[in-house]
Formats: structure tokens, sequence, C-alpha cells
């Protein structure tokens, strides 16, 4: 099975690097790295896996990555982020539309007229007021019709709106180092199930062999022990050996199935591909002294999504803090211009009652009265100002001041963390280089004296069917460690790329 310190270090690696494993698929919205990042000097550019026609046969690690890219939820969820994000980072923010502003009324003067006149000498009055007056009813007196067009306008702070973009763009970027370690990291999960598969095939074959030696060694084994020159515990032993051997076989099985299984889980469950892809025949292995730990962490700093999307993070933060500075400006919040009319019509009626010439008695009409029919036109400027009274001092600021600081934070972290990963992975690597090379000693005396007896039993009739099967059995012991040895190398160099972030 792929054991669970594989798939946690595959996991735990996070968010991956910034390599685009593309095969052929351009609906990928994933572009490569981000321009502005700085790149340190004399590093390979980041590869990328393409496939040149249609036509070509695609290996089998390509054909699973295009299952993954259309099946596994992360990725189909995270391309679709990406795209929303790109989308927002083409749309200029902040600006607002007009408004049209439509106005319309009508206005009635109603009049209540009061004659007053002096109180003539003798006549009878109660109290001490000197005048006499008289009332004419409430009477309409005019009407006004008013008309008003307007258009306002949100003049957005420039300031403002370039912080907003910009912080959007940053966004974009952020979304697509994600779907880009997504990838990367599906893709070392993919890589590290077929080398644990195929790895385990080999050992399946060479359990089938081994299984078959064994089973000659027991039939010798009984023919020994009918023979009497052997008994029946050294029969036992042999059956032990077949049985155990079968174990071996089994749980290997059971790791081939777990692989197996991965593989279905990180292609999003979708049916295997089809056809008879290309099977890559494992690569060897680069020597330890090949490779430079300070190239491969500068590598891992340069290629790391994670690494460029907490740098996009902070500018994030960067263009937050922007923006909180921009509220401080006294700024438009609105510039309406307008224009009205206003027409005003006297009534006859109510005129010509109010001009009476006697309010007291028959309420003699004005024989002439002008009517009179105004018409007002009035264009208006107005604008509105805000004035940042509650923007100002550092409270306006301080949340944007502390999402920087933690944004920096944070890549200073990653960065620590990135580094300290690839040099764990590139010391379990040369860990296992070495051991490989301290066993391939041991090994390669013990083949000479496996040759040597195999070489001495050629012609010899004294030489037992029994020791022949022991002598093929010690070989196929020798390669059955040799295969696991080398499938902990294989692996131990797929974590360290996976550290690094690109393939080595």
């Amino acid at each position: 099975m792929i054991s669970g310190r594989l798939l946690f270090g595959m996991v735990r690696m996070g968010v991956g690097c910034g390599v685009i494993w593309a095969t052929g698929c351009s609906t990928s919205p994933v572009s490569s790295h981000p321009p502005d990042l700085p790149q340190s000097p004399g590093l390979d550019p980041v590869p990328v896996i393409q496939v040149e026609s249609p036509s070509r046969q695609l290996t089998e690690i390509e054909s699973w990555m295009e299952l993954a890219r259309r099946h596994n939820p992360d990725l189909v969820r995270l391309r679709v982020a990406v795209e929303v994000a790109d989308a927002r980072a083409q749309t200029v923010e902040g600006w607002r539309d007009p408004e049209l502003r439509l106005g319309a009324g009508r206005s009635e003067r109603v009049t209540e007229r009061t004659w007053w006149a002096s109180v003539p000498e003798g006549f009878p009055v109660s109290g001490e007021d000197p005048y006499l007056s008289a009332h004419s009813p409430s009477t309409p007196m005019s009407q006004a019709d008013r008309l008003q067009v307007a258009l306002r306008f949100f003049p957005p702070n420039p300031l403002y709106v370039s912080a907003r973009n910009a912080a959007n763009r940053a966004s974009a970027e952020i979304a697509r180092a994600d779907f880009k370690a997504a990838e990367w990291r599906i893709y070392c999960g993919l890589k590290a199930a077929l080398t644990e598969r195929d790895g385990v095939d080999r050992g399946i074959a060479l359990a089938d062999r081994l299984i078959g030696t064994r089973r000659e060694m027991l039939d010798a084994t009984r023919a020994l022990v009918t023979a009497g020159e052997m008994t029946r515990l050294d029969e036992i032993s042999a059956r032990q050996n077949v049985f155990q051997t079968s174990l071996q076989r089994e749980r290997l099985l059971s790791r081939r199935q777990t692989a197996a299984d991965e593989l279905r889980s990180l292609a999003g469950f979708a049916a295997p591909p089809a056809g008879a892809a290309l099977r890559g025949k494992p690569a060897p292995l680069p020597a330890l002294d090949t490779l430079d730990i300070n190239l491969l962490e500068n590598r891992a700093l340069a290629r790391r999504s994670e690494i460029i999307s907490a740098h996009w993070r902070g500018r994030v933060a960067a263009e937050a803090l922007r923006e909180a500075r921009s509220m401080q400006i006294p700024w438009f919040s609105f510039l309406e211009a307008s224009y009205g009319r206003t027409l005003t019509r006297d009534d006859v009626g109510g005129a010509l009652w109010m001009n009476s010439v006697d309010p007291k008695g028959e309420n003699e009409p004005a024989q002439w009265f002008s009517q009179d029919q105004d018409t007002e036109d009035e264009w208006r400027l107005d604008l509105g100002i805000t004035l940042p009274i509650f923007s100002l001092g550092p409270r306006a600021t301080r949340v944007a001041l502390a999402g920087q600081r933690a944004a920096g934070a944070e890549e200073e972290q990653i960065a620590a963390q990135v580094a300290g990963e690839v040099r764990s992975a590139f010391q379990d690597y040369g860990d296992q280089m070495r051991r490989i090379a301290a066993v391939r000693q041991d090994v390669q005396v013990q083949e000479a004296q496996i040759l040597t007896h195999q070489d001495l039993s050629v012609g010899n009739s004294e030489f037992s069917r029994f020791d022949e099967a022991r002598l093929r059995e010690a070989a196929l012991d020798l390669e059955s460690l040799i295969n696991d040895l080398e499938q902990s190398g294989r692996l131990a160099f797929l974590r360290l790329e996976a550290a690094v972030g690109g393939e080595l």
C-alpha cells in the first residue's frame, strides 16, 4: 500500500509550486509564472508538460492528469475561481452609474384677504381698537406647475479606484497560484501512486518467482525426507517458507489496490484512461553529489506556488492600506446638474372676488382686472463633499496596517517552511541513497558467491536439486531487497521534487 508516511509527505506540502502540467488542454485559464515576481538568477524556467498534437499517445501520468483536470473537484472549483477572479480583475470598480432625477408638481396659492378702515368720528366702537375690518372668504388666487430634470454623477476617488483595481488584479494572481498549487499537488500524488504501483508490480513478479522456487524446494525436501536425508521439521520449515511468501504477495496486492484507489480518488473517481497508455520506465536516481541543496532551496523559493500566493496576498494587504488612506482625503460624494421650469397662472375668479370694491356689501367686482402668467427657468449645479471627520486618526488604518503586517509575517513563515521542507526531503533522499550504496556493496559480494556456487554446480552430480533451488532463492531475495531499496529511493526523490516544486 501507499504508506501513510508517503501520503502525508505529499499532502503536507499544502499549496505546491508554480508549475503547470498542461497536456494539450487549452481550457485552463492558468498562466505561467507572474511576470513581476522576482526570479532567482541562474534558475531554469518552470517546466511545462505539453501535448504536441492530438495524435501523440499520452504517457500514463499525462492521461491521469487529464482526468484529474476534468473531474477532480478541487481543480474544477479552483479553475472556476480563477475565471471569476480574472473577470473581476478586468472589471473596473469604483464607478457608479449616473442618476437621472425627474420631478413634477402643482401648487395652488389660497388667499384670505382682510380689509381695514379707520373708524369715523362719532362711530360707536367696542374696546379700544380704532380700526374696522372686514374679511373675504379664502379664495384660490394662483396655480403653479413645476417640472425639474436633474442628472447626478458620483465621481469616484481616483486613489480608491486605483487601490481597489490593483487589489482585484492581485486577487486574480492569488487564485491562479492556488490553482497551480493544487495542480502540482495532485500531479505529485498521481506520480507517487504510479511509482508505488509499478514498484509493487515488480515486487509481485519477484514474489511469484520466489513462490515457484520455494515450492520446488518443498518438493525436493519431501523427496529427501522420504529418502531419510531430512526430517519432517525440515519439510514443515519449507512449507512455512512457501506460506510466508504467499502472505507477502497478498500484502503486495493490498498495496497495489491502495495505489489504484489513490489514483482514482485524485482523478475524481473518473473511469481510468482508455487504451494502453505509455508506461514510463523508472529513470535512474540522480547521484547525491549532483544535487546542490542551496540551488534546490533557491529553486523552491522561486517555484513554489504558496510563496507566489503569499506574495500576492501581501500586495492585496498593501492595496487595502492604500484604500483605507484614500478615505481620509475629502472627495466629492455627488455632482448634480439640474434644470427646472415653473409656470404660474393667476386665478381669474379668485382675483375678481378679492378685488371687489366693497368687501362688506354687494361685492361689486372691478370692471377691469389683469391676469399674470409667469414662467421661471432655473439652472443649478450642486455638489457634495465627504468630510473625513470620523476617518481621521490611526483608527481608520489600524486594521489595514495589521493585515499588512500579518501578510508579511505569513510570507516569511511560508518561505522558512519551504526551505525546511526542501532540506528535510534532501536529507531523507541522501539517507536513502547512502543506504542503497551500503547495501549494494554487501549484495555484490553475496551475488559473487552465488555465481561461484552456481558455476561449481555445473556438471557436479552430487549437487542436489534442493541446493540449486536454494541458490536461486538467495538470488531472488537479493533482487527483492534491491527492488525495495530502489523503491524507497524513488519515493524519497519524489518527495524532494514535491518540495522543490518542479521535476529535477
